[in-house]
Protein backbone atom coordinates (compact mmCIF):
# COMPACT_ATOMS: atom_id res chain seq x y z
CA UNK A 1 0.00 0.00 0.00
CA UNK A 2 0.96 3.52 -0.80
CA UNK A 3 1.28 6.44 1.91
CA UNK A 4 -0.38 9.59 0.88
CA UNK A 5 0.46 13.12 3.14
CA UNK A 6 -2.79 13.78 5.12
CA UNK A 7 -4.49 10.53 4.33
CA UNK A 8 -4.43 6.91 6.68
CA UNK A 9 -4.03 4.36 5.08
CA UNK A 10 -5.09 0.96 6.09
CA UNK A 11 -2.87 -2.26 5.50
CA UNK A 12 -4.42 -5.90 6.63
CA UNK A 13 -2.42 -9.11 6.80
CA UNK A 14 -2.85 -12.63 8.61
CA UNK A 15 -1.03 -14.60 10.97
CA UNK A 16 -1.65 -17.88 11.72
CA UNK A 17 -5.45 -16.98 11.11
CA UNK A 18 -5.40 -13.92 13.31
CA UNK A 19 -5.64 -10.83 11.50
CA UNK A 20 -4.15 -7.57 11.87
CA UNK A 21 -4.75 -3.87 10.46
CA UNK A 22 -2.38 -1.09 11.01
CA UNK A 23 -3.54 2.26 9.68
CA UNK A 24 -1.08 4.85 9.69
CA UNK A 25 -1.41 8.47 8.84
CA UNK A 26 1.48 11.00 7.31
CA UNK A 27 1.75 14.50 7.59
CA UNK A 28 3.12 16.82 5.46
CA UNK A 29 6.72 17.99 6.20
CA UNK A 30 7.29 21.58 7.73
CA UNK A 31 9.61 24.15 8.31
CA UNK A 32 11.22 25.04 11.94
CA UNK A 33 13.00 28.36 10.56
CA UNK A 34 16.20 28.87 9.01
CA UNK A 35 19.34 27.19 9.65
CA UNK A 36 21.61 29.70 8.16
CA UNK A 37 22.30 32.10 5.60
CA UNK A 38 24.99 32.50 3.45
CA UNK A 39 26.62 35.25 1.58
CA UNK A 40 30.07 35.10 -0.76
CA UNK A 41 32.86 37.45 0.14
CA UNK A 42 36.05 37.15 -2.10
CA UNK A 43 38.15 37.78 1.15
CA UNK A 44 37.38 35.87 4.52
CA UNK A 45 39.58 38.12 6.57
CA UNK A 46 38.43 41.43 4.99
CA UNK A 47 34.80 40.01 4.79
CA UNK A 48 34.38 39.12 8.57
CA UNK A 49 35.86 42.94 9.83
CA UNK A 50 33.41 44.31 7.53
CA UNK A 51 30.47 42.38 9.17
CA UNK A 52 32.03 42.76 12.37
CA UNK A 53 32.81 46.54 12.11
CA UNK A 54 28.86 47.34 10.37
CA UNK A 55 26.54 44.44 11.30
CA UNK A 56 28.72 43.80 14.82
CA UNK A 57 28.60 40.19 13.95
CA UNK A 58 30.76 38.05 16.18
CA UNK A 59 32.87 35.85 14.62
CA UNK A 60 32.91 31.98 15.59
CA UNK A 61 36.24 30.32 14.69
CA UNK A 62 35.19 26.61 15.68
CA UNK A 63 32.65 26.53 13.13
CA UNK A 64 34.79 27.55 10.37
CA UNK A 65 34.50 25.07 7.55
CA UNK A 66 38.28 23.98 5.82
CA UNK A 67 38.44 21.39 2.82
CA UNK A 68 40.68 18.00 2.88
CA UNK A 69 43.36 20.18 2.00
CA UNK A 70 43.41 22.37 5.05
CA UNK A 71 42.16 25.66 3.27
CA UNK A 72 39.86 27.80 4.87
CA UNK A 73 37.07 28.83 3.00
CA UNK A 74 33.77 30.07 4.98
CA UNK A 75 33.56 31.66 8.36
CA UNK A 76 30.48 31.15 10.53
CA UNK A 77 29.38 34.67 12.53
CA UNK A 78 26.37 34.98 14.50
CA UNK A 79 24.64 38.33 14.29
CA UNK A 80 22.82 40.44 17.64
CA UNK A 81 19.19 39.69 17.89
CA UNK A 82 19.28 36.77 15.09
CA UNK A 83 18.79 33.08 16.03
CA UNK A 84 19.93 31.83 12.79
CA UNK A 85 24.22 31.58 12.34
CA UNK A 86 25.74 33.38 8.98
CA UNK A 87 28.63 32.13 6.55
CA UNK A 88 30.35 33.63 5.01
CA UNK A 89 31.53 31.41 1.86
CA UNK A 90 34.47 32.20 0.00
CA UNK A 91 33.76 32.89 -3.96
CA UNK A 92 35.65 33.96 -6.94
CA UNK A 93 34.58 36.86 -9.01
CA UNK A 94 31.48 39.23 -8.13
CA UNK A 95 28.29 37.41 -6.78
CA UNK A 96 24.92 38.09 -9.09
CA UNK A 97 21.79 38.86 -7.18
CA UNK A 98 20.53 41.40 -9.79
CA UNK A 99 20.41 44.05 -7.38
CA UNK A 100 18.09 41.89 -5.07
CA UNK A 101 18.75 41.15 -1.60
CA UNK A 102 19.09 37.83 -0.48
CA UNK A 103 17.49 38.29 3.14
CA UNK A 104 16.56 41.27 4.88
CA UNK A 105 17.15 42.20 7.82
CA UNK A 106 14.05 43.53 10.75
CA UNK A 107 14.46 45.96 13.30
CA UNK A 108 11.43 46.76 15.75
CA UNK A 109 10.37 50.46 14.77
CA UNK A 110 11.55 53.64 12.46
CA UNK A 111 13.27 54.68 15.60
CA UNK A 112 15.53 51.53 15.08
CA UNK A 113 15.85 51.95 12.15
CA UNK A 114 17.13 55.77 11.90
CA UNK A 115 19.94 54.35 14.53
CA UNK A 116 20.89 51.63 11.95
CA UNK A 117 21.18 54.92 9.33
CA UNK A 118 23.06 56.67 11.42
CA UNK A 119 25.80 53.92 12.52
CA UNK A 120 25.92 53.10 8.53
CA UNK A 121 26.47 56.90 8.28
CA UNK A 122 28.98 56.75 10.46
CA UNK A 123 30.87 53.27 9.18
CA UNK A 124 30.92 55.03 5.59
CA UNK A 125 28.43 52.61 4.34
CA UNK A 126 26.94 54.22 1.19
CA UNK A 127 22.82 53.88 1.20
CA UNK A 128 20.16 55.52 -1.03
CA UNK A 129 17.71 57.63 1.44
CA UNK A 130 15.43 55.50 3.83
CA UNK A 131 12.01 54.75 1.43
CA UNK A 132 8.56 53.84 3.14
CA UNK A 133 6.79 50.76 1.68
CA UNK A 134 3.67 48.81 2.18
CA UNK A 135 5.47 46.03 4.57
CA UNK A 136 7.47 48.64 6.21
CA UNK A 137 10.15 51.61 6.08
CA UNK A 138 13.58 50.59 4.73
CA UNK A 139 16.85 51.18 3.53
CA UNK A 140 19.01 49.38 0.93
CA UNK A 141 23.49 49.06 1.25
CA UNK A 142 25.76 46.52 0.02
CA UNK A 143 28.98 44.56 1.38
CA UNK A 144 32.25 45.48 -0.03
CA UNK A 145 31.65 42.36 -2.09
CA UNK A 146 28.41 43.69 -3.67
CA UNK A 147 26.33 41.23 -1.71
CA UNK A 148 22.55 43.71 -1.87
CA UNK A 149 21.46 43.73 2.22
CA UNK A 150 18.51 45.46 3.56
CA UNK A 151 17.12 46.64 6.85
CA UNK A 152 12.95 46.82 7.47
CA UNK A 153 10.90 48.13 10.41
CA UNK A 154 8.39 45.66 11.89
CA UNK A 155 7.71 42.03 10.12
CA UNK A 156 5.61 40.81 7.53
CA UNK A 157 2.31 39.12 8.52
CA UNK A 158 2.07 36.05 6.18
CA UNK A 159 -1.42 35.27 7.87
CA UNK A 160 -3.27 38.80 7.61
CA UNK A 161 -1.98 38.82 4.16
CA UNK A 162 -3.37 35.59 3.40
CA UNK A 163 -6.78 36.96 4.77
CA UNK A 164 -6.66 40.30 3.23
CA UNK A 165 -8.55 41.67 0.43
CA UNK A 166 -6.63 42.25 -2.45
CA UNK A 167 -8.77 44.85 -4.19
CA UNK A 168 -8.97 46.97 -0.97
CA UNK A 169 -5.46 48.06 -1.13
CA UNK A 170 -3.64 50.63 -2.87
CA UNK A 171 -1.17 50.79 -5.61
CA UNK A 172 0.86 52.92 -3.29
CA UNK A 173 3.75 52.30 -1.50
CA UNK A 174 4.43 56.32 -0.46
CA UNK A 175 1.10 57.12 0.39
CA UNK A 176 2.33 60.07 2.82
CA UNK A 177 5.02 61.14 0.17
CA UNK A 178 3.55 64.56 -2.01
CA UNK A 179 3.56 63.38 -5.49
CA UNK A 180 3.54 65.85 -9.04
CA UNK A 181 0.63 66.36 -10.62
CA UNK A 182 0.06 64.84 -14.04
CA UNK A 183 -0.69 68.47 -15.58
CA UNK A 184 2.50 69.45 -13.96
CA UNK A 185 4.10 66.76 -15.89
CA UNK A 186 2.96 67.32 -18.95
CA UNK A 187 3.79 70.31 -18.80
CA UNK A 188 7.58 69.96 -17.92
CA UNK A 189 7.79 67.65 -21.06
CA UNK A 190 6.01 69.89 -23.12
CA UNK A 191 8.14 73.08 -22.24
CA UNK A 192 11.59 71.03 -21.54
CA UNK A 193 10.82 70.00 -25.43
CA UNK A 194 10.17 73.62 -26.65
CA UNK A 195 13.30 74.78 -24.73
CA UNK A 196 15.06 72.44 -26.66
CA UNK A 197 13.78 72.82 -29.88
CA UNK A 198 14.55 76.68 -29.49
CA UNK A 199 18.20 76.17 -28.90
CA UNK A 200 18.27 73.94 -31.83
CA UNK A 201 19.19 70.74 -30.28
CA UNK A 202 19.73 67.37 -32.11
CA UNK A 203 16.33 65.14 -30.72
CA UNK A 204 15.36 64.98 -27.08
CA UNK A 205 13.70 62.46 -24.68
CA UNK A 206 12.39 63.51 -20.92
CA UNK A 207 11.00 61.42 -18.52
CA UNK A 208 8.76 62.65 -15.65
CA UNK A 209 9.20 60.52 -12.36
CA UNK A 210 7.13 61.47 -9.21
CA UNK A 211 8.62 60.95 -5.63
CA UNK A 212 8.46 57.32 -5.57
CA UNK A 213 10.04 56.66 -8.76
CA UNK A 214 7.22 56.02 -11.19
CA UNK A 215 6.56 56.81 -14.39
CA UNK A 216 3.78 59.80 -15.19
CA UNK A 217 4.94 61.64 -17.93
CA UNK A 218 7.74 61.03 -21.07
CA UNK A 219 7.94 61.99 -24.55
CA UNK A 220 10.74 60.75 -26.98
CA UNK A 221 11.66 63.03 -30.07
CA UNK A 222 11.37 62.06 -33.67
CA UNK A 223 15.14 60.51 -34.26
CA UNK A 224 15.71 60.37 -30.52
CA UNK A 225 17.84 57.13 -30.27
CA UNK A 226 16.02 54.18 -28.41
CA UNK A 227 18.53 54.24 -25.29
CA UNK A 228 17.99 57.75 -24.39
CA UNK A 229 14.50 56.74 -23.07
CA UNK A 230 16.21 54.57 -20.65
CA UNK A 231 19.27 57.36 -19.64
CA UNK A 232 16.62 59.53 -19.24
CA UNK A 233 14.77 57.68 -16.78
CA UNK A 234 18.05 56.54 -15.19
CA UNK A 235 18.97 60.12 -14.52
CA UNK A 236 15.95 61.29 -12.82
CA UNK A 237 15.40 58.02 -10.87
CA UNK A 238 18.87 58.00 -10.06
CA UNK A 239 18.60 61.83 -8.26
CA UNK A 240 15.31 60.50 -6.27
CA UNK A 241 17.41 57.51 -5.34
CA UNK A 242 19.94 59.96 -3.39
CA UNK A 243 17.90 62.79 -2.95
CA UNK A 244 20.06 64.95 -4.99
CA UNK A 245 20.51 65.99 -8.38
CA UNK A 246 22.91 64.02 -11.02
CA UNK A 247 25.36 67.18 -11.47
CA UNK A 248 26.01 67.00 -7.62
CA UNK A 249 26.37 62.89 -8.49
CA UNK A 250 28.69 63.68 -10.98
CA UNK A 251 30.93 65.55 -8.48
CA UNK A 252 30.71 62.99 -6.19
CA UNK A 253 31.98 60.09 -8.75
CA UNK A 254 34.54 61.90 -9.74
CA UNK A 255 35.68 62.28 -6.10
CA UNK A 256 34.62 58.30 -4.51
CA UNK A 257 34.01 56.27 -7.84
CA UNK A 258 33.81 53.60 -5.42
CA UNK A 259 30.97 54.68 -3.52
CA UNK A 260 29.46 55.67 -7.19
CA UNK A 261 29.66 52.15 -8.25
CA UNK A 262 28.28 50.39 -5.13
CA UNK A 263 25.21 52.82 -4.96
CA UNK A 264 24.93 52.26 -8.61
CA UNK A 265 25.12 48.10 -8.18
CA UNK A 266 22.15 48.82 -5.47
CA UNK A 267 20.13 51.16 -7.91
CA UNK A 268 20.32 47.94 -10.63
CA UNK A 269 21.94 50.54 -12.82
CA UNK A 270 19.41 53.27 -12.51
CA UNK A 271 21.89 55.91 -11.78
CA UNK A 272 23.70 57.92 -14.84
CA UNK A 273 26.07 59.95 -12.83
CA UNK A 274 26.13 63.02 -14.94
CA UNK A 275 23.82 66.40 -15.45
CA UNK A 276 20.88 65.73 -16.79
CA UNK A 277 18.32 64.29 -13.66
CA UNK A 278 17.13 67.72 -11.72
CA UNK A 279 14.58 66.97 -8.27
CA UNK A 280 11.28 68.54 -8.93
CA UNK A 281 10.47 70.72 -5.27
CA UNK A 282 7.23 72.15 -4.69
CA UNK A 283 7.26 75.83 -3.00
CA UNK A 284 7.81 74.27 0.61
CA UNK A 285 10.73 72.38 -0.91
CA UNK A 286 9.88 69.38 -0.60
CA UNK A 287 10.83 66.83 -3.32
CA UNK A 288 7.59 65.90 -5.62
CA UNK A 289 9.42 64.15 -7.99
CA UNK A 290 12.32 64.37 -10.91
CA UNK A 291 13.08 65.00 -14.78
CA UNK A 292 15.40 62.93 -16.63
CA UNK A 293 16.51 64.90 -19.77
CA UNK A 294 18.48 62.89 -22.78
CA UNK A 295 19.63 63.64 -26.14
CA UNK A 296 22.83 65.69 -26.03
CA UNK A 297 25.67 67.18 -23.69
CA UNK A 298 24.51 66.61 -20.29
CA UNK A 299 24.70 70.50 -19.54
CA UNK A 300 22.64 71.00 -22.31
CA UNK A 301 20.03 68.36 -20.71
CA UNK A 302 20.20 70.08 -17.62
CA UNK A 303 19.35 73.32 -19.54
CA UNK A 304 16.31 72.00 -20.57
CA UNK A 305 15.03 69.94 -17.28
CA UNK A 306 15.44 73.25 -15.66
CA UNK A 307 13.49 75.29 -18.06
CA UNK A 308 10.30 72.61 -17.82
CA UNK A 309 10.42 72.52 -14.02
CA UNK A 310 10.15 76.61 -13.77
CA UNK A 311 7.81 76.73 -16.54
CA UNK A 312 5.01 74.42 -14.36
CA UNK A 313 5.62 76.84 -11.22
CA UNK A 314 7.99 74.29 -9.27
CA UNK A 315 11.27 74.49 -8.34
CA UNK A 316 14.51 72.90 -9.93
CA UNK A 317 17.17 71.38 -8.01
CA UNK A 318 19.64 70.00 -10.44
CA UNK A 319 22.55 69.75 -7.37
CA UNK A 320 25.68 71.05 -7.13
Amino acid sequence: DRLRYGVSVGMVTSYDNVRFSLEVTVSAPTLSGLHHVTFPVSDLPAGISWYERVLRAEHLPGLDHYNSGGKWFAAVLALPGLDVAVQLRLTRGTPVTGGHPPVAFAVRDRAELDRWVNHLDACEVPHPPTIAARIGDSVRFASPDGTPLRIYTGSVDTNAARSADPLSERDDCHPSVSMIALDQARIVVEQALAHARRRELPPMTVAVLDAAGRLVAFAREERSSLLREDIAQAKARGALNLGIGSRAIATRAAAHPHFISALTTLASGDLVPVPGGVLIRDTTGEIVGAVGVSGHLPDDDEDCAIHGITASGLRPDPGE
